[in-house]
This record gives C-alpha cells, sequence and structure tokens, in this order.
C-alpha cells in the first residue's frame, strides 16, 4: 500500500506523490522551498527535513513558505528541522506522536501547541524562538525535555511541567522574557544554569531569597 503526500505549491500548483517507504524527508521532495501546504496520508511513522547528525541548520530557512500541515494519525516522530522557519501558526500533532527531535518548530510562527499524551522525549531547540506561543503543557510522559527547547519564547507566559521530568535542563526557558508562572513537580531534583535565565520568574525566586 503506498503512502500519499497532497502538496500544494505558492503559485497554486498541485501535486499527489505516493511512495511505500513510511519515512520522509521534506527536503527530498520536489520544489519544496516554493510548498505552502502538505498533506500527509495514513502510513507515515516518521516526517523529518535533516537528518539527526546534520549541522546546517542555517538551511532550515528553505521551508519558510510553509504554512498548512495535516499530519496522519499513524506519525510517531516529528523528525529533526521538520518545520523550522515556517509559518505555520496551527498543527494538531497526532496522539500517536511519541517523539518531537531537535529544532522540529525552530523559530516557527506557532502560537498553540497541544501536546500529545504519550510524547515521550521534546528535543533541544525544539521549539526554540517560538515567539507566538503563549502557554504550554507538558504532558505527564514526557521524561526529557532538551537543552534550550523553549529558548526565546518571548510571548510565553505560563508553563506546566511533566512530573515524569526529573531535570530542567541548560537554557531551557532562558530569554522567555513574559514567562511568570512555571509550575515544577517535586520529580524535578536539578535545575540547570540558564534554565530560566532573563525570566520574571527567575527574578521573582531571586527576590523571594533575598
Amino acid at each position: 500500500m503506498n503512502n500519499t503526500i497532497e502538496i500544494t505549491y505558492t503559485d497554486g500548483a498541485k501535486t499527489i506523490i505516493e511512495q511505500e517507504e513510511t519515512s520522509i524527508n521534506i527536503a527530498h521532495l520536489p520544489n519544496f522551498k516554493k510548498i505552502e501546504s502538505i498533506s500527509f496520508g495514513e502510513g507515515f511513522e516518521y516526517i523529518y527535513a535533516y537528518d539527526q547528525d546534520s549541522t546546517e541548520v542555517e538551511e532550515l530557512a528553505d521551508l519558510e513558505n510553509l504554512k498548512n500541515v495535516t499530519l496522519p494519525n499513524s506519525l510517531k516522530t516529528i523528525g529533526f528541522g521538520c518545520f523550522s522557519f515556517s509559518n505555520i501558526e496551527t498543527l494538531n500533532i497526532p496522539n500517536n506522536v511519541v517523539e518531537i527531535q531537535k529544532f522540529a518548530f525552530f523559530m516557527s510562527k506557532i502560537k498553540k501547541v497541544n501536546f500529545p499524551p504519550h510524547l515521550n522525549e521534546i528535543g533541544e531547540y525544539a521549539f526554540a524562538y517560538c515567539e507566538n506561543i503563549k502557554s504550554i503543557h507538558i504532558p505527564y510522559s514526557t521524561k526529557n525535555v532538551g537543552k534550550h527547547a523553549f529558548r526565546g519564547c518571548k510571548s510565553l507566559e505560563s508553563a506546566r511541567l511533566s512530573k515524569n521530568m526529573t531535570e530542567v535542563e541548560i537554557g531551557t526557558f532562558e530569554g522567555c522574557t513574559k514567562l511568570e508562572n512555571v509550575i515544577i513537580p517535586s520529580s524535578i531534583v536539578s535545575v540547570g544554569s540558564s534554565a530560566f535565565l532573563g525570566t520574571p520568574f527567575a527574578e521573582n525566586i531571586a527576590r523571594q531569597k533575598d
């Protein structure tokens, strides 16, 4: 059974692609720099834009025309750089997704994130500099949130961390200049340097210690 991808380009042209593999590299799609809308049919489990060992993060801007995405319920992993720099504002993340890899939404225009209930891991810089996100609720299932995962989210006002987390990594919320309300569970035993640097939350804690 072939897995189907429906694509609309910035000039209005449309195309349908079929493949047997359950993984797809967006950067390998025809004229991917001009993709405005993309819909992945059921069957895809892993969607990404760059290999995990890639260091060419600056090239992720190639996805800046992308505005609309439909993900399949079969999806398990949103891969490295998948939607970085995109103009996606809203996205329904399917319930079966267990991992959001590094730089997945880096500097995208996404406004609201509803994390799926079985999410295990959020990678480094996954949502860094997403300046339209106002609140996040990391689900109970999540054990690992990578370094700088939400760094520079300047509209972020509140965050609830998972009760399965034991550490807040380096720079996780650094530069979130409106972040004032954070619910930290008792399971947290380590907070990395600069985890909350430059946030009202950190300033309030500092005042309480004085």
